[in-house]
């Protein structure tokens, strides 16, 4: 695992020169192109490690949301260059722009970013700063630039849309990539569309009207769980996976126990993670999971068994705040692998936990919407509720069953053997979506 300040990445495939009239000449050995030069935050400068700290602790952004996009890159190095795998097609390297808007895409792309770079191909990370996505990408070493914040209201997400699809577009005629990868794919298909270029979309969310009618259409492949509950049409591609797997399965991700040390834990101490989400994301308007009152009383039932710490996306509230889960965001995972229950409002970290053999309990007004969350229901892997009051019962009752996480642990173990590595498979399609575009083989 890494720790508080994890080496630099190894390079994606670019390097910065400086250039004349305030830009940056990012040069590759497919020549250079020029971005305007914000003011740079490196990874251990004092403003960054604020930010980590801020978003962390749960603390309300300081930043405008409508202010320009800046530009966050880690310190710079050579790549290192590692022989290419069988399989892997020869000849000139492949260019390749991966969009992240959200913290669990960094998780989802990470070991296929880092596969890319060892294999000599050039890689551009674009960002949102929403959550944590920003600290976990320094967290990981992987290069990025900051194009936008994510709005915080209908009006603000709007205006996000209209300011970060041109800077996408304009970013995309400068490194000419031969192709765009990302989650959902909100922005990178309309720019893809306006710039001719290839896009590959990842998707296990069935119920966003938008993204059905407006993006996964125009998507070159759109690749999705099997258990995924709608059919997109020729460009869609099923796998036997989860998209959490492609970070969570047991050859990538090892629990680290010393997490407990940091936590304030004694050896064997349980404890709950209680998850709140802001419910702000265009793909939640209208939902809901637990109440106030609920939330309150959540806490208080969870206390009698042992610790509680509460994860939230935004701030917390400040009778909360003593709760918090305050360890960097690149170590949420290990948390979750010792928790005795998992009781919240978030979707990722409910499959997270199951996944991860912790007994997991969902809450949401969007219970049986998802196609994931019927597979796991089916295999005793996820409780979903709409009713707060059940969801908080069957969280006690876990709570007291001692035999409850073990079993959760045995049929998650054997739940994920079942799948494929979905890092590997990441990997292959966005070589292979690559190379057919540039009419050559593919890995």
């Amino acid at each position: 695992m890494a720790g508080p300040h994890p080496a630099p990445s190894r390079g994606l495939g670019l390097v910065p020169a400086p250039g004349a009239g305030g830009q940056e000449v990012w040069a590759s050995r497919h020549g250079a192109f020029r971005v305007p030069a914000p003011p740079r935050v490196d990874h251990g400068h004092p403003a960054l490690a604020s930010e980590a700290r801020r978003l962390a602790a749960g603390l309300p952004e300081e930043r405008d949301e409508l202010s320009a996009p800046a530009l966050v890159r880690e310190p710079l190095h050579a790549p290192a260059q590692t022989p290419r795998p069988p399989g892997v097609a020869a000849g000139p390297s492949l260019r390749f722009l991966v969009d992240i808007c959200h913290p669990g895409h960094v998780h989802f792309f990470r070991h296929a970013l880092d596969r890319l770079a060892g294999e000599g191909h050039d890689v551009l990370v674009t960002a949102r700063a929403k959550d944590v996505a920003v600290p976990l990408l320094n967290a990981y070493g992987i290069e990025h630039s900051v194009l936008s914040t994510m709005g915080r209201s209908r009006s603000g997400l709007y205006v996000e849309y209209l300011r970060r699809l041109p800077a996408l577009v304009r970013l995309i005629h400068r490194f000419r990539p031969d192709l765009l990868a990302g989650v959902a794919g909100t922005f990178i298909v309309p720019a893809g569309l306006m710039t001719g270029t290839p896009r590959l979309v990842f998707t296990d969310t069935e119920h966003v009207a938008f993204d059905r009618l407006l993006t996964y259409p125009w998507a070159t492949r759109i690749c999705t769980p099997d258990a995924f509950g709608r059919d997109l049409g020729r460009s869609h591609e099923r796998y036997a996976g989860f998209q959490e797997l492609a970070y969570l399965q047991p050859r990538r991700f090892r629990p680290d126990p010393s997490v407990a040390v940091e936590l304030g834990l004694q050896p064997g101490e349980r404890f709950s993670i209680l998850r709140f989400v802001s419910w702000q994301a265009s793909h939640d308007r209208g939902e809901r999971g637990l109440s106030a009152d609920m939330k309150d009383r959540a806490v208080a039932a969870l206390g009698r068994h042992g610790r509680v710490f509460v994860s939230a996306e935004g701030a917390l509230p400040e009778r909360f705040r003593h709760l918090g889960l305050r360890v960097p965001p690149h170590r949420v995972h290990d948390v979750l692998a010792l928790a005795s229950v998992y009781l919240g409002e978030g979707a990722t970290m409910a499959t997270e936990a199951a996944l991860l053999g912790t007994p997991s309990v969902y809450i949401s007004s969007l219970v049986g919407t998802m196609g994931n969350f019927e597979t796991l229901r089916e295999q005793g892997l996820v409780l979903s509720f709409r009713d707060g009051d059940a969801a908080l019962s069957r969280a006690q009752a876990l709570l007291t069953d001692a035999g409850a996480k073990p079993a959760w642990q045995e049929r998650a173990a054997a739940f994920v053997a079942r799948h494929v590595d979905v890092a590997d498979y990441v990997h292959r399609q966005m070589v292979e979506v690559a190379s057919l575009a540039k009419g050559r083989p593919g890995g």
